[in-house]
């Protein structure tokens, strides 16, 4: 049987405090005893709720204007644009 280790309101401010100034979620788990995975699902499933950024690395990423612009799925034979095409002899 497993056991759920809740956040105590100590370790989300910690959380959140230690995530706006840049620690990675493996120092995040040392401070306040968590795992690295648990630190980074509840930041995730909490994004929104505690205004988390999104960072890729232990760093925010930042979007291009192409990101930001870009909404949708890949559109159909997209292949042919992105292929190289050589010079048949």
């Amino acid at each position: 049987m497993a056991f759920k280790k809740q956040y105590t309101e100590q370790d989300v401010k910690t959380l959140v405090r230690m995530w706006h100034d840049g620690y990675t979620a493996s120092e995040i788990g040392n401070t306040i005893s968590k795992s690295i995975a648990s630190v980074r699902q509840f930041a995730h499933r909490n994004r929104k709720k505690l205004n988390l950024e999104i960072r890729e690395g232990g760093k925010p990423i930042s979007k291009t204007t192409f990101d930001k612009e870009w909404l949708g799925s890949v559109p159909f034979g997209h292949w042919t644009i992105t292929k190289p095409w050589s010079k048949k002899p």
